[in-house]
């Protein structure tokens, strides 16, 4: 009897290993590691549907930034917000008292497809820190467009088509690493930022 127990708990042993092995197996064929693709400033990041470039990123800290905006006619996004807020842009998402950072990125985004495409500017790529993921700021990337002020960060590419746009971000502390990427299931195409 003693016997017959150790082979049934021995069976139950190995059909327990069998099934906790089968299911790592299927999760690991289901959800397959994270491919990480690092670019170069300059390279194209291939979403399938568009092709992707950076050709510069710079740094403003506050002070630098608001002489800027100043002296570009814009009104800062501070002065702006409040109760009574028209703007709808103008939501802050930092502290303007504080001694932020601005990122800005200019890229430019090919239409790879045989169709007109309508695209939220801040959908398609973003800049992230290994532990933070980056807020477009919407406010500014209208306003500060190279080609001049834009209605809306919903564009239209036709087939084949190459816009430049210019991405801000605004940050309240400076990690050590940015990247610029494009994250899909599984694929990651980052370009590392250095300002």
């Amino acid at each position: 009897m003693r016997k017959i127990m150790k082979i049934i708990a021995a069976g139950v042993l190995i059909i327990a290993v069998l099934c906790v092995a089968a299911r790592i197996i299927y999760v690991q064929l289901a959800y397959p590691s994270t491919k990480i693709t690092m670019l170069d400033m300059g390279d194209v990041i291939d979403t399938g549907d568009y092709l992707i470039s950076i050709s510069s990123a710079s740094c403003f800290d506050k002070q630098e930034w608001e002489s800027y905006v100043e002296g570009q006619g814009i009104t800062l996004e501070r002065d702006l917000y409040g109760d009574d807020t028209e703007d709808l842009d103008a939501i802050m998402m930092y502290d303007a008292d504080a001694d932020y950072k601005v990122i800005a990125v200019d890229v430019e985004v090919t239409n790879n497809t045989d169709e007109v495409r309508e695209e939220s500017m801040g959908r398609l790529c973003g800049i992230n820190t290994p532990v933070r993921r980056m807020a477009i700021n919407y406010y500014y990337t209208k306003k500060l467009q190279p080609e001049g002020e834009i209605e809306s960060t919903k564009v239209t590419l036709n087939p084949g088509e190459t816009q430049k746009w210019r991405y801000y971000y605004i940050v309240e502390e400076l990690y050590k690493q940015y990247f610029f990427e494009y994250v899909k299931i599984g694929d990651i195409q980052r370009i590392p930022l250095s300002f």
